[in-house]
């Protein structure tokens, strides 16, 4: 026996116990990956070796990480992203510093210039949408949150889904109202109304206000006769103009206009471009049933929106959330896959580099092919396994012990021969 084996299995030892310990440094690391070491025996070279062979000792072949998925923990955070799956988040040093790394950790904020970032200043990579538009597939760049602003857009189409009373008769005199005596500041001069907001091409709000004139009832029999409204609209507090009538069959069915939209005149508003409203009554009915409205609805217009948020979907699609209501496409997130993820070299800060061995990576949509998908406002938590650790540790502290101890023997040998007389 000689010292060479136990100091060997020393070293090994030591090189196991840092392993395992900056793996439990690490067990609340978001998106960390456990490493595992590998033993290897050391042989002599010899020429003439067989059965007869000793080795001399052991060495520690390869720090292997485990790239299998960690628990998924909520947070209060919407831009805190989880990856379930296969897959890295693409990241570049800078806007400007093109050097890409890759990571599990989807702990991410928006910068001062709207970049989506991590806690080092690493920028997240994906396909940047143009315009609310994001391309299917494109080179992946960095992912920049430019939009805290949405301009307005000018109504041009409202829907309109009420219910004209067969039988109406609000003044006790009969339910038919002639135009020519229509005033919209005498309500028995018309059978019912309705006011929505609407947008010019700035943002501004006005209130359009419909009036419903029942000018003709039904006819049924061998000749029948549809039951004709006329529309009286304006704007604001402004002159009321014709807007045409509405012809409903003798099933309450509107038979007229042809197509159920009418196209009002251009509105000339103040400060902006005229409004070109086209009104979409192809479900307004005439039943035996009160007036009732159900919906009215804008179908384009809305004002300028502040933003107020951000949402990711599981496919990666970054939505901006403003103060209108409305949403707008930002980018898309892409993951990184790579033939052997064991081959990454790891540069600290949860951050690993392409090498030779992992092979290039392959840039995907969340969900496409290996790539694993996403989950918002969580992040993926460290997959070292506490436990199986201290047990571990236990284990090669044992066989440090038991390394040491083949060296005080040998020296206990070496003693004893000395000492011979």
């Amino acid at each position: 026996m000689g010292f060479q084996q136990g100091l060997s299995g020393l070293n090994a030892s030591a090189r196991a116990l840092d392993v395992i310990g900056n793996n439990v440094a690490n067990a609340n690391t978001v998106g960390f990956k456990e490493s595992q070491m590998h033993f290897a025996d050391l042989f002599a070279n010899a020429l003439g070796g067989g059965a007869g062979q000793v080795g001399i000792g052991a060495t520690a072949a390869a720090v292997a990480q485990s790239h299998s998925q960690g628990n998924v923990t909520s947070t209060s955070n919407q831009l805190d992203i989880a990856i379930k799956g296969q897959g890295f988040f693409r990241m570049q040093r800078s806007a400007t510093d093109q050097t890409a790394t890759y990571t599990r950790n989807g702990e991410f904020h928006l910068d001062e210039s709207g970049y989506i970032v991590n806690d080092q200043g690493f920028v997240l990579m994906g396909i940047q949408g143009v315009n609310g538009s994001v391309p299917i597939s494109a080179t992946p760049s960095v992912l920049r949150v430019n939009a805290f602003q949405i301009q307005p857009n000018a109504s041009t189409t409202v829907e309109f889904n009420l219910n004209l009373p067969q039988d109406d008769d609000p003044t006790g005199t009969g339910d038919l109202n002639p135009v020519a005596s229509f005033d919209p500041a005498d309500v028995t001069t018309f059978n019912g109304s309705t006011a929505m907001t609407v947008y010019d091409s700035e943002g501004v709000a006005h209130t359009l206000t419909m009036y419903y004139l029942k000018t003709a009832d039904a006819v049924g029999g061998a000749s029948p006769a549809p039951a004709t409204w006329n529309l009286q609209y304006r704007l604001d507090s402004g002159t009321p103009a014709d807007a045409g009538n509405l012809e409903f069959t003798t099933t309450g069915v509107l038979a007229t206009p042809t197509g159920g939209t009418i196209a009002l005149p251009a509105i000339t508003v103040a400060g902006a471009n005229d409004l070109n409203l086209t009104l979409d009554v192809s479900s307004v009915t005439q039943y035996g049933s009160p007036f009732a409205v159900n919906s009215l609805i804008d179908k384009t217009g809305y004002p300028t929106g502040n933003l107020s948020g951000l949402s990711i979907s599981s496919d990666g699609l970054v939505q901006g959330r403003f103060s209108n209501g409305k949403t707008q496409d930002i980018g898309r997130i892409t993951l990184s896959t790579f033939r052997n993820p064991g081959g990454l070299a790891s540069v600290g800060n949860n951050q690993w580099v392409e090498t030779a061995e992992s092979g290039q990576p392959t840039d995907n949509t969340p969900g496409v092919s290996t790539a694993g998908s996403l989950q918002a406002g969580a992040v993926e938590d460290s997959n070292v396994d506490l436990t199986r650790e201290l047990v571990s540790m236990i284990t090669m502290q044992r066989a440090y012990q038991a390394n040491a101890q083949t060296i005080k023997t040998q020296d206990s040998v070496l003693q004893t021969i000395t000492n011979l007389r």
